[in-house]
């Protein structure tokens, strides 16, 4: 037994556990050391899909929801080429929400006990991706699985989330995003107020006059534009992912 354990800490320290079988290597992941192929990432993605066609019918018959809107409850994980990677994309609106969202993923992560750690990034100020990968196996793990099933039980409404499909057309996509949120602002009708966060209310006129007093201490003229009734660059208030 002491020898066993010795083996054990030997084996720990150098990164792998004790294998069960002769000539097959210990693996924390169970997968003797090997990435998951190809046929079974494959098979995981078939899975998601058919689960989302029995949600399908549902969703079609949902009339508070846009054709639009219903073309991204549909959208699920998506691989890379080479089958190694797993990743979802979204298109945000608040960042605060996003780090909102950011934190519940890395909570289910740790909860699960899958603690794979996802990768996420942020592009061009309103595209967000997450990645799930083993670094250890350099592909991916069942584990990857648990955690991708987990983060879809996520409602991305709560966090102003839209799926997009194809990473490639993200900039299509988000025009036809933009296109169905006028839509919506037509149906309600004039007069609706925009969703801006109490902090940023609380200190719109403050922040205004301290850009007056820095710009007149520069001795530059003050426009009269970004007062804090609103500002006539429509196109800067409406990419603003802070409200």
């Amino acid at each position: 037994m002491m020898k066993i354990l010795q083996k054990r800490y030997f084996c720990e320290m150098l990164g792998n556990f004790l294998s069960r079988k002769s000539g097959q290597k210990c693996c924390v992941y169970g997968q003797n050391g090997k990435p998951l192929s190809s046929d079974a990432v494959k098979k995981f993605l078939d899975r998601l899909n058919n689960n989302l066609k029995f949600e399908e019918e549902k969703i079609k018959n949902d009339d508070a929801l846009s054709e639009f809107q219903k073309s991204r409850k549909l959208i699920t994980w998506q691989a890379n080429d080479e089958y190694t990677k797993l990743y979802r994309i979204f298109h945000f609106k608040n960042v605060f929400l996003l780090t909102d969202f950011i934190k519940e993923i890395y909570h289910l992560d740790y909860k699960s006990n899958t603690q794979q750690v996802p990768n996420i990034s942020v592009s061009n100020q309103e595209i967000f991706k997450i990645e799930l990968y083993t670094p250890a196996l350099k592909g991916l793990s069942f584990r990857d699985f648990q955690l991708a099933v987990a983060i879809n039980s996520i409602n991305f409404d709560n966090y102003k989330l839209t799926p997009l499909q194809n990473e490639n057309s993200t900039r299509k996509e988000i025009r036809s995003l933009n296109i169905d949120d006028e839509g919506k602002k037509n149906q309600l009708g004039e007069g609706v107020v925009t969703d801006r966060t109490k902090l940023k209310n609380k200190y719109d006129n403050i922040i205004y006059e301290q850009a007056k007093a820095i710009k007149f201490e520069a001795g530059a003229e003050d426009s009269g534009c970004c007062g804090p009734n609103g500002c006539p660059c429509k196109e800067s208030q409406k990419n603003n992912k802070y409200i």
